[in-house]
């Protein structure tokens, strides 16, 4: 693992390190038809959250976790809930030395905070909902 592989360094180092982690707010509850994908994220937010623990002393950690960002994996292009890869960046960094995790985008922070009062049955059946969506797009983008 790249992480544990660089922390030895990071520790010698005079000066403060960091450590960004990728994931995404699909880490945060099992999501059909990309479970893979989401138990991934899942995972990186779990590793954040051990590495604050054990080297907050001298790296700080942070897990990115935003909902939708315009990119050549998600095929999305930026408006009022999808982040451009620069505005989710720069949000991000904002709370690196602050917080263990962030959305980033400050509309994926709102989202997430939502999201976060819904019982868990409805939060399922709309993480189902957009999956399904996902999915039927992406079969019908193949020749």
């Amino acid at each position: 693992m790249m992480t544990h592989a660089i922390v030895g360094a990071m520790l010698a180092r005079e000066k403060r390190s960091a450590i960004i982690n990728v994931s995404s707010v699909a880490g945060e509850n099992p999501i059909p038809f990309i479970s893979t994908y989401s138990a991934t994220k899942a995972y990186n937010d779990f590793l954040s959250q051990s590495l604050t623990m054990e080297y907050a002393h001298k790296i700080d950690v942070l897990s990115l976790r935003p909902i939708y960002v315009e990119s050549n994996l998600s095929k999305m292009e930026k408006s009022c809930t999808v982040a451009s890869a620069q505005e989710c960046a720069q949000s991000a960094l904002k709370y690196l030395g602050v917080d263990y995790e962030t959305n980033g985008y400050y509309v994926h922070r709102l989202l997430s905070y939502f999201t976060s009062c819904l019982p868990t049955p409805v939060l399922r059946c709309i993480a189902e909902s957009e999956s399904r969506k996902i999915l039927e797009a992406e079969q019908k983008s193949i020749p």
